[in-house]
């Protein structure tokens, strides 16, 4: 595995910790707010690279903007709205509910599951029954680890 992948993905792991120690003093709105400017920022530093360096890589992206259908550019819209909503979503579960590694597992599960099921009744893709049981021991685990003991 490529030692820069690897970086990366550990590096992701760490971002609902981080989440949820800036919650305690930014609302969602001003948490949102102020990263939405930092992106932005490393966006147009990254296009301006691209530029500069590639400007090849420039053109070639207007080109294949300018062949999206409008059906296309709303399923980019509706991405967009959708990664803003699981965000402010997942702001709020890292700040009011579970801890930040339970929703991690929680939404890596329910991510499986999802894909699960677009490929088995839209894709009409077949899997073989370890695959089944390995997705039901994993929803046995989040919900053993997301339930909430009584305690007498």
């Amino acid at each position: 595995m490529d030692p820069l992948f690897l970086g990366v993905v550990m590096l992701q792991q760490f971002k609902p910790y981080f989440r949820k120690h800036i919650s305690d003093r930014l609302s969602h709105n001003e948490y949102f707010l102020l990263n939405s400017v930092f992106v932005t920022t490393m966006m147009v530093g990254y296009i301006l690279y691209l530029y500069c360096i590639e400007v090849v890589c420039i053109k070639k992206f207007a080109k294949n903007y300018m062949k999206l259908t409008p059906t296309e550019l709303a399923c980019m819209i509706v991405l967009g709205i959708l990664t803003i909503m699981s965000g402010i979503m997942i702001y709020e579960m890292d700040k009011n509910h579970n801890t930040p590694l339970l929703n991690t597992i929680i939404l890596k599960a329910v991510g499986t599951l999802a894909l699960l099921f677009v490929g088995i009744f839209i894709f009409k893709e077949s899997y073989e029954i370890r695959h089944y049981l390995g997705i039901i021991l994993t929803l046995v685990g989040v919900y053993l680890c997301s339930s909430k003991t009584v305690s007498k």
